[in-house]
């Protein structure tokens, strides 16, 4: 009896935290995106989100963050990111990321005329002396590319 009892309360929590994965991925990619718009000012888009809280990770695909001065062009764009991720502390409001790895990632920078680095503008903050948001202990680059265009000599 104790034993049916026992499987049938496990059987419960992992359809719970089924449930759980499939509601924290939308809700997780609207942060993502609400945050980075009210911080920062840039519009980004995720395609797809997917959490795994048994493997403690986030996994975002087809990130781009579009360039404003060049509306057919992208600042960066990102074919996936994961984050591994440390669940105690989230339990106590700190987000602390182990591994960030960035697949894929390509990134345009133009030089305009004037020979002067033409960076998307992002919102400025307050200057206050805050502790890290989110911290991580480390970056993976894997396969990325830079894209450099001098306007002083090619006009796209």
């Amino acid at each position: 009896m104790f034993w049916k009892r026992f499987f049938i309360v496990v059987g419960i929590l992992i359809i719970l935290a089924f449930i759980a994965q499939l509601t924290a991925a939308p809700y997780i990619k609207g942060l993502i995106v609400r945050t980075a718009k009210e911080s920062m000012g840039l519009e980004i888009s995720i395609g797809n989100c997917a959490v795994s809280l048994l493997n403690r990770k986030i996994i975002l695909e087809d990130i781009t963050i579009p360039n404003p001065e060049y509306k057919d062009d992208y600042f960066i764009k990102a074919k996936e990111i994961s984050a591994d991720f440390y669940l105690m502390p989230l339990l106590f409001n700190k987000q602390v990321l182990r591994v960030v790895s960035v697949t894929k990632p390509e990134v345009i920078l133009h030089l305009d005329e004037t020979g002067a680095l033409k960076l998307p503008q992002v919102k400025k903050e307050e200057e206050k002396k805050a502790e890290p948001k989110m911290l991580f202990g480390r970056l993976l680059i894997n396969n990325g590319n830079l894209k450099f265009i001098d306007h002083r000599v090619y006009k796209p």
